[in-house]
């Protein structure tokens, strides 16, 4: 991609898939991605993609990552709630770092860790079931966006570090 204005500059309406690959960098694309390497453009799939060059081209080859681990089973998953639905009870999801914007439900048994400089956006509503378990690390944040819904029945741990309720509303016990 060296010398390019995109990695992949895709023009139509449709969904161009580019998963599995390096964007010469291990976060990712960006700045539609949430990455800094090559840019891309909308509708294009790149998660999950290799962390280094591919062994053709003298490198690694590691793949298959993205921002949201199962630190259980070290699988990768390209949003939070699809790796909390794959995961089981006792099992750890990691939102390892950047920023994300999505609807959260946290079942019985299951923790969502957002690690240190992450920052998880509430789009709609983030619901903590009895027995779920939220981890705000250091100086991660957890924040709603203005007019979303934040329902706790279960367990927030904040160890230096900030929930930001802008506008939203906060649910819960304690």
């Amino acid at each position: 991609f060296s010398g390019s204005t995109f990695g992949i500059e895709n023009l139509s309406a449709l969904n161009i898939s580019a998963t599995l690959n390096y964007w010469n960098s291990p976060s990712g694309p960006g700045p539609v991605g949430t990455g800094s390497g090559s840019n891309i453009t909308n509708n294009v799939d790149y998660c999950p993609w290799l962390n280094d060059i591919p062994v053709a081209f003298g490198g690694t080859g590691s793949g298959g990552v993205s921002l949201v681990k199962n630190a259980t089973t070290n699988i990768f998953y390209c949003t939070i709630q699809s790796a909390l639905d794959a995961s089981l009870v006792g099992e750890e999801v990691h939102f390892i770092s950047g920023t994300a914007s999505e609807t959260l439900h946290v079942d019985n048994g299951k923790k969502l860790v957002i690690l240190a400089d992450a920052k998880l956006n509430v789009s709609t509503s983030l619901t903590i079931n009895p027995g779920g378990n939220v981890m705000v690390n250091n100086d991660a944040e957890l924040y709603t966006l203005p007019n979303s819904l934040f329902r706790n029945n279960g367990q927030i741990n904040v160890m230096p570090s900030a929930i930001f309720i802008n506008r939203g509303t906060y649910k819960g016990r304690g």
